[in-house]
């Protein structure tokens, strides 16, 4: 057996150990990652569907024949984008938000809240697929520049969800209040 034939496979041996080595570690690494790292529980998680809601918020202006005040309609229209029902949780919060909004020195715009409205219902099942739009006509006392606010509460079901997925301080708020919402301006002149 010549020299170079006694190299080649010493290498290949020592080539077969490392491959060897690195498939073990990486085995142990992945043991290890999924189960003492939470990241099994996680990925369990994010594979389960999540709800995936567009929420719009479509403001004007009206006017009503012979009459001198200011009168602003709102429709926030809710779209479930995702592949499952999901329950929108109106308990003890206000579905609509008003504030007018000035403007400090810097140019910068501060809201103050004028007006929270309550939905008529409770909670509503939105179907995968399907929207749901809620209407609203607000009388407002001046002109300016109006920010009108929609929003629901995530299901008990849903906040489960966000918890194992979080990547914010939320979950780690216990009582933490998370909602769907959706924002618009309108400027009443």
């Amino acid at each position: 057996m010549s020299t170079y034939e006694a190299f080649k496979n010493l290498a290949a041996g020592i080539q077969s150990i490392g491959v060897t080595l690195a498939v073990i570690v990486g085995g142990i690494w992945s043991v290890y990652t999924f189960s003492v790292l939470r990241l099994r529980k996680k990925a369990e998680a994010e594979l389960f569907e999540q709800a995936v809601l567009d929420i719009t918020v479509d403001a004007k202006q009206e006017h009503l024949p012979g009459n001198q005040q200011y009168y602003i309609a709102a429709v926030a229209t809710v779209v479930n984008k995702g592949n499952r029902n999901t329950f929108l949780d109106f308990r003890g919060t206000h579905a609509f938000r008003l504030s007018k909004v000035g403007f400090k020195d810097s140019g910068e715009g501060v809201g103050q809240t004028l007006l929270e409205m309550e939905c008529e219902a409770t909670y509503l099942t939105l179907r995968r697929g399907a929207s749901w739009r809620f209407p609203v006509l607000l009388r407002v006392a001046e002109k300016g520049f109006y920010l009108i606010e929609f929003s629901a509460r995530l299901s008990d079901e849903e906040v489960l969800v966000h918890d194992e997925t979080a990547h914010d301080d939320t979950s780690q708020r216990p009582g933490a209040l998370i909602f769907w919402s959706g924002t618009n301006y309108v400027s009443v002149s």
